[in-house]
């Protein structure tokens, strides 16, 4: 690729979903759909909204996007 003159990589901002707050409808609809008690599953939930958080608001690094997976 010696003929190919080298560019500058072009640093675009990324997309952000914002805050959306589903526990009290996903609560909701696990009480009239399967009749459980919805407290149940707060910790799935705590963990399903982490992982969204990380997906639409990604680190940036030096070389590119940082680490998305939470521990």
């Amino acid at each position: 690729m010696e003929a190919v003159p080298r560019m500058p990589m072009i640093w675009l901002d990324l997309k952000e979903a914002g805050e959306f707050a589903f526990n009290a409808a996903v609560k909701k609809f696990v009480l009239k759909n399967y009749g459980e008690n919805p407290e149940n599953y707060n910790e799935e939930l705590r963990k399903l909204e982490l992982l969204r958080q990380v997906s639409w608001a990604p680190s940036r690094i030096a070389h590119g996007l940082g680490e998305t997976c939470p521990s």
